[in-house]
């Protein structure tokens, strides 16, 4: 009687060795893979997948919900403000090219102020836009004599001739540099 259950079991083994997709039929809820039935699983998809609190369904995956950043929410760096709940570079003067005619304070583009744009207040006058104290009457560099060394410059005021410091310092219009500084001039 042994040998006839060890036959069995061998015929029974060769038969499955034999199964394919073609020659096996699976029972339903099942499909045949590699000769042998395995179970569906459904497609995952956001109408059937429910996801647990604090996460939402995409693509048939539950992912964590991620708050919504608000201005009020987040702290930008230095250099950077806040828009929409995203830190955005602030502008420079570096960054930006203002248009002709404006100049750049600040990060900001601003119409370039003109003797015709501005009214100085009493006891000043205006040189290229911006207003400066009136020198005491009468006093020029038409009028003024300086000493050896130092240069005049309007109205009427005497500057070291040439200041090393001053070597690379490139001073605005109305200013004078001294001492590596631009001073009114």
């Amino acid at each position: 009687m042994k040998s006839v259950l060890i036959v069995c079991l061998l015929a029974i083994y060769q038969v499955q060795a034999q199964l394919t997709c073609s020659t096996l039929d699976c029972r339903p809820g099942y499909y045949c893979k590699d000769g042998k039935c395995l179970p569906n699983t459904p497609k995952l998809t956001c109408s059937t997948l429910g996801c647990r609190p604090g996460y939402y369904c995409k693509d048939g995956k539950c992912l964590p919900n991620t708050p919504k950043l608000t201005c009020s929410t987040i702290d930008c760096r230095p250099g950077y403000y806040c828009l929409d709940g995203k830190c955005i570079p602030k502008a420079t003067c570096e960054t930006i090219d203002c248009r002709s005619g404006d100049i750049c304070i600040d990060g900001q583009c601003i119409p370039k102020l003109t003797c015709a744009t501005i009214l100085c207040r009493t006891g000043y006058t205006c040189r290229d836009g911006q207003c400066f104290k009136k020198p005491p009457s009468g006093i020029t560099c038409a009028n003024v004599k300086c000493m050896s060394g130092y240069v005049c410059v309007e109205p009427g005021r005497c500057v070291k001739q040439f200041d090393e410091k001053c070597f690379t310092v490139k001073c605005s219009a109305g200013h004078v540099c001294v001492n590596g500084v631009c001073v009114q001039g």
